[in-house]
């Protein structure tokens, strides 16, 4: 992951941190021993030139010195290179230490934008939550409106019937009521008829 990536960045800085204050001070003590070096060097030189001056007989005596002043000479350019040779390794660690700082700050940059992604999805994770869960309540009023209007379609279905019950129980008593009163009619128009024959025979 990210996080372990830039961990183990950050222990390798640490380890290359390390390494270049190592090769710094080896450097520095290099450097110490160097101007060590050269004052014993000067010293011989003071002293060889003292040799020289007292007696011709020092003369095989100055070639030594000599001999010890070149092969320190040598000495001290052998430590020369290799100071040099320390140095380019310095600034070699230098260059990748800051190419590292620069991985580390593109990588932290980086997992900024990511934590802003992250956070920007929580949030709208979190918008759809809630508007689910809105729209889950609507849904659940609805269904409830929904069972009461059925349970209203019910109930009015079985009054429905009810009422159809009642209205063909009354239409049957209409119609029986209807006959009757035809049946009422005729009679009165019979009794009519004979009334009137009655007050014809009498007139």
């Amino acid at each position: 992951s990210l996080n372990e990536e830039l961990e183990e960045s950050q222990e390798k800085m640490k380890e290359k941190d390390s390494d270049v204050e190592n090769l710094r001070k080896s450097c520095q003590e290099k450097e110490e021993k160097i101007k060590c070096l050269e004052s014993k060097m000067d010293t011989l030189k003071e002293q060889i030139d003292e040799c020289r001056n007292r007696s011709e007989e020092k003369g095989e005596q100055n070639k030594s010195f000599e001999i010890k002043l070149d092969s320190l000479s040598r000495k001290l350019e052998t430590w020369r290179k290799l100071n040099l040779d320390k140095q380019g390794k310095i600034e070699s660690l230098e260059l990748k230490l800051a190419s590292l700082n620069e991985e580390l700050e593109e990588s932290q940059e980086k997992m900024k934008e990511k934590d802003s992604d992250v956070e920007n999805l929580r949030k709208s994770c979190q918008e759809k939550e809630e508007k689910i869960k809105c729209l889950e309540s609507k849904m659940d009023t609805l269904k409830e409106q929904i069972d009461e209007c059925r349970n209203r379609s019910e109930e009015k279905g079985e009054q429905n019937k009810s009422f159809e019950i009642k209205l063909d129980s009354l239409s049957r008593k209409l119609e029986t009521w209807r006959k009757l009163n035809l049946d009422k009619q005729g009679k009165i128009e019979s009794l009519e008829l004979k009334l009137a024959s009655l007050n014809e025979e009498l007139e």
